[in-house]
């Protein structure tokens, strides 16, 4: 028996010194890699494969052992000891791949706010908007990232239900700084977090029984959203994304001139599906 247990050891002695790290899991499975980094929670590894390197990570609560080869020989046989968590592990770690994320998204908007008193065949159509928009952050920790939000949402009108012909192009454009929470993108699966808050603008442009008109306004509006994604591959991952935007509009330019004081809320519900690029 000891010389079974000799043999092995020294099959594992040699594997390390080849430059072959391994990762023994709780589960009774071995990973062949290289261990690049070891931090707080996480063993991170990378595997050759055919069509090139894959880059991964476990969870240290899943880990048995794992051995190590470092600059002045290998290390066997290390025990996974968890570390107290630090203040940067709050937000995550600091990562070296994937720092830019990159999202396009399309879908539908129900604006909640405004329009009260008008005929159901009317707001139906108001507040059924269509919206196209795009996202880009760089993420600053594994978890946090800042960046830049942009969203057009628009919608057509034609309606007469209320004894007035009314056909509008409404429009509204969001740009805003963001701050996204999460690991979107790199883990399938898991939910992530956006707060954004920026200028809202809005314009209506449309006919009133053939007699032109406008309404135009801006304002400030802050946006939660919550997104669930699905890893593609490295590079590219789907998501769909749930967000509620509040704002409200208390100046608007009509064609008389401006109309202060409207307390115009154009809250709105955001539904939306889209592809992520991560680099």
């Amino acid at each position: 028996m000891k010389k079974i247990v000799t043999i092995l050891l020294l099959l594992v002695v040699c594997a390390v010194a080849n430059g072959q790290d391994q990762i023994i899991t709780k589960a009774g499975d071995t990973i062949i890699c290289k261990i690049t980094r070891i931090s707080s929670d996480y063993i991170h590894f990378q595997i050759d494969d055919s069509t090139g390197p894959i880059r991964s990570r476990i969870e240290k609560d899943n880990v048995l052992s794992y051995f190590q080869k470092e600059e002045s020989g290998p290390t066997i046989n290390n025990p996974v000891e968890k570390k107290d968590e630090d203040v940067l592990a709050r937000f995550g770690e600091p990562i070296d791949s994937h720092k830019l994320r990159v999202g396009l998204n399309t879908g539908f908007t129900y604006q909640f706010g405004g329009y009260e008193g008008r005929p159901k065949s009317y707001t139906k159509q108001i507040r059924t908007l269509w919206n196209f928009g795009g996202e880009l952050h760089y993420m600053v920790w594994s978890s946090v990232g800042i960046g830049v939000k942009y969203n057009r949402i628009s919608t057509k009108v034609d309606d007469i239900s209320s004894g007035f012909h009314f056909k509008e192009h409404v429009r509204f454009q969001f740009l805003a700084l963001s701050v996204l929470m999460g690991r979107p993108g790199r883990e399938s699966g898991e939910v992530h977090y956006l707060i954004s808050g920026g200028l809202l603008s809005y314009r209506d442009d449309g006919t009133i029984d053939g007699q032109n008109f406008f309404e135009r306004g801006e304002t400030i509006g802050i946006a939660l959203e919550m997104g669930y994604d699905f890893s593609i591959n490295s590079a590219f991952a789907a998501g769909i994304n749930l967000g509620l935007t509040i704002a409200r509009i208390n100046e608007l330019d009509v064609p008389a001139g401006t109309i202060t004081g409207t307390a115009f809320d154009v809250s709105r519900i955001d539904l939306t599906v889209g592809l992520r690029y991560l680099k």
